[in-house]
């Protein structure tokens, strides 16, 4: 039987055939007689083809306790202060529940958006403008069609390790305790956040950061 592919085997073959450069990086962490096992704190990204805005990033780490230590999604940079935390996810069922929540939760104004959404962070410094833009929020209502577990974020997680992204502010679309190593995933994720970064471009260029 042939061994099964590891993820970093299927994101290279991933990025060697759909002529994608793919950069990733591994460090272990110290063993020791009371802890045998060795931890790796893993990284990888992959431009979206040459002179790219957006990029396919993963992270692991094992050791990490500040609750970033291991997803997988697309980010482009976005020019809001890096004081503006955003973080969206799925409404599910039992968010109907929460009253306490309902109440203190940001809201668009637009009800077909708002209603299918739950803002988990909403510190808005700059970019709100981008949430209230009905194209992007069809978008984002289709991304939770194709995962209902993607994260829509404002530098809600650190990408430093990307260098077009480092000391950036970013937008991003990702899971959290997984990685997505399916071509086809992938490639949908960079048409839905490609498409994002137009309309944001758009936005931009009407002042959407005043």
């Amino acid at each position: 039987m042939e061994e099964e592919k590891s993820s970093i085997q299927l994101l290279k073959d991933f990025a060697k055939k759909s002529g994608r450069t793919i950069e990733f990086a591994e460090q272990a962490y110290d063993s020791c007689a009371m802890q045998p096992i060795v931890y790796h704190e893993r990284s990888l990204y992959i431009p979206n083809h040459s002179n790219a805005n957006t990029y396919f990033v993963c992270y692991n780490n094992p050791k990490s306790v500040n609750g970033n230590d291991n997803y997988s999604g697309v980010f482009f940079t976005i020019p809001v202060p890096k004081s503006t935390k955003v973080l969206v996810r799925k409404r599910f069922f039992f968010d109907k529940l929460n009253f306490f929540s309902k109440s203190k939760a940001y809201k668009t104004g637009t009800d077909s958006f708002d209603s299918q959404v739950v803002f988990e962070e909403s510190d808005f410094v700059g970019g709100d403008k981008i949430f209230t833009n009905s194209k992007v929020q069809e978008l984002i209502k289709k991304a939770f069609q194709f995962d209902k577990g993607l994260r829509i974020a404002i530098n809600s997680i650190s990408v430093d390790f990307v260098p077009e992204l480092k000391g950036h502010s970013h937008f991003g679309i990702f899971v959290t305790q997984n990685w997505f190593v399916e071509p086809e995933k992938i490639e949908m994720l960079f048409q839905f956040v490609e498409k994002i970064r137009s309309h944001v471009i758009r936005e931009e260029e009407t002042g959407f950061t005043d």
